[in-house]
């Protein structure tokens, strides 16, 4: 069994928006627990503890459930600017017997290096190259995929250039390139266009995030016909239908939210469907809050 989708360390607190009542603030710098797991849950954003992934023993903890319910391998998914951890990940993957496949390239514009602009398509191709065959920096550990590469709505020039850059890095290597795509139904086509025409492989593309990203069925049959790979994460309805109320941009029920996807299984398309969990905030860790003791 693999997960397409995960982050098993993370550091995403650029992405922290305080709760804005003043009886509500405290929340905010709390550790999660069972206590205030429901209010976390309405919007994962307004916590600072749920955004750090940073614990090793309890990544070990957690990924060793996987292992011992049948799962094989786990395609983490946290690129530079979130805090990707290649030694980390080795001794996780050491620890468990879980085969970690990292990501290369970059997140989206908001968290990348002051000094992106001056950086040319060349040196990031060639970073994402030596990132895939040599090892990240001098610790010996590869990645295994392009990604996820972080996309806004709308694009930013560096992103652009990223994009570009990963196409190009992708015909090198031949390395699939997985795509956290901006909040916009038209996004995943606009990525696709840009990707294709640096030289990509549709088929060696992975589309993440559509279940909060395109909600119509004949939307998601035309991006479809378009050849990637198509992957919904999260797939814990209850999160699923969590992110929706608050978003307001799918309101259903958490089975109404889920047609496209038997809309897809039904359509030619269904042998490049994926999913994740996406483990991404610490809300969803079993130990974390203690909502499932396994022993």
């Amino acid at each position: 069994m693999t997960t397409t989708h995960e982050h098993i360390f993370i550091d995403f607190v650029c992405m922290y928006t305080p709760p804005t009542e003043a009886s509500a603030k405290h929340l905010g710098e709390e550790q999660v627990t069972m206590e205030n797991l429901g209010w976390v849950r309405y919007d994962p954003f307004r916590n600072i503890d749920n955004l750090e992934l940073l614990d090793e023993d309890l990544a070990i903890y957690e990924i060793a459930l996987f292992g011992r319910v049948g799962g094989g391998t786990i395609v983490d998914a946290t690129t530079i600017g979130i805090g990707r951890d290649p030694l980390a990940l080795a001794r996780v993957a050491r620890a468990t017997g879980v085969n970690i496949v990292m990501g290369a390239g970059y997140y989206v514009d908001i968290v990348h290096p002051d000094d992106m602009d001056g950086r040319s398509e060349d040196e990031i191709t060639q970073q994402i190259i030596d990132e895939l065959t040599v090892g990240v920096g001098n610790t010996g550990v590869k990645a295994g995929i392009i990604g996820e590469l972080g996309c806004s709505w709308p694009l930013t020039d560096n992103e652009r250039k990223v994009l570009r850059s990963g196409a190009r890095a992708q015909q090198e290597t031949g390395a699939g390139i997985l795509i956290h795509p901006g909040r916009n139904p038209r996004a995943p086509f606009e990525i696709l266009d840009i990707l294709e025409g640096a030289g990509a492989d549709a088929g060696r593309v992975i589309m993440g995030h559509l279940d909060r990203t395109v909600f119509d069925s004949d939307t998601l049959l035309e991006f479809a016909e378009r050849g990637s790979m198509l992957e919904y994460d999260p797939v814990r309805l209850g999160d699923v239908a969590l992110l929706a109320w608050r978003e307001r941009h799918d309101p259903r029920r958490p089975a109404a939210r889920l047609r496209p996807i038997a809309c897809r299984a039904r359509s030619p398309f269904q042998d490049r469907a994926g999913a994740g969990r996406v483990l991404q905030v610490a809300h969803l860790y079993v130990r974390r809050v203690r909502v499932w003791p396994p022993d």
